[in-house]
């Protein structure tokens, strides 16, 4: 995960063993953020379990 996710952590993003937390400062900037942690998991055919 550390990996795949290098460009983005601790920018927005903090991988701790098989969790991804996904940190913003404002909502709109979350949803982006979001957004592009989808993305990039379904680019490389992994899946989250939402909790």
């Amino acid at each position: 995960m550390n990996r795949i996710f290098h460009p983005y952590l601790d920018h927005f993003v903090v991988v701790f063993i098989d969790d991804i937390l996904i940190y913003s400062r404002i909502q709109e900037e979350h949803e982006e953020h979001l957004q592009t942690i989808l993305q990039i998991l379904k680019d490389k055919q992994l899946y989250a379990k939402l909790s």
